[in-house]
Parts: C-alpha cells; sequence; structure tokens
C-alpha cells in the first residue's frame, strides 16, 4: 500500500505539470485563433467601407449623366 502512495504521489507532480502545460497551449491557440478573426473581421469591413464608397460614387455618376445618354 505505501509503495501505491508512493508512486501516486511521485506521478502527481509530472501530471499536473503535463495538464498545466496543455491548458497554457490551449490558451495560447485560443487567443491566437481570436486574433485572426478580429483582423478578420476589421478587413471585412473595410471591404465593405470601401465597396459602399464604390456604389455611392456609382450611383452618383449616374444620376449625373443626362437622360438622353441613359
Amino acid at each position: 500500500m505505501e509503495h501505491i502512495l508512493t508512486i501516486a504521489l511521485s506521478l502527481a507532480g509530472p501530471v499536473l505539470l503535463g495538464i498545466f502545460g496543455f491548458l497554457w497551449k490551449l490558451s495560447h491557440k485560443v487567443t491566437e485563433l481570436d486574433h485572426k478573426i478580429q483582423a478578420t473581421q476589421r478587413g471585412v469591413q473595410a471591404n465593405r467601407s470601401q465597396l459602399d464608397k464604390h456604389f455611392e460614387k456609382s450611383f452618383t455618376i449616374r444620376k449625373q449623366v443626362p437622360k438622353e445618354f441613359q
């Protein structure tokens, strides 16, 4: 019984460190993916804004074209 307890206690440290390392790595990966998602969202918003500007410009040009050319 004492041998089992000694073995269990000697394995507890490395197991806890392994779990801690895994959680640390997982947290880092989640943070990295979150930053990529935020960057992608900013890119989409910038593209949408640019597209809106182009549409607004094209509609403004269309309004300015005389009727005989439409």
